[in-house]
């Protein structure tokens, strides 16, 4: 039983990690585009 435990330990860590990765990669996306439209023109091409 203590292997199915480690295991799903293991998981859950595994997939908080991932959904940060998501997160600060949405965050960086946003911070971007935030930049991009600060530029000449930039408000159009923030929107491509």
């Amino acid at each position: 039983m203590q292997r199915a435990t480690d295991l799903f330990n293991k998981v859950h860590c595994s997939l908080h990690i991932f959904e940060q990765g998501l997160l600060e990669a949405a965050q960086k996306e946003q911070d971007l585009l935030n930049r991009l439209a600060q530029l000449p023109s930039g408000k159009q091409k923030a929107k491509k």
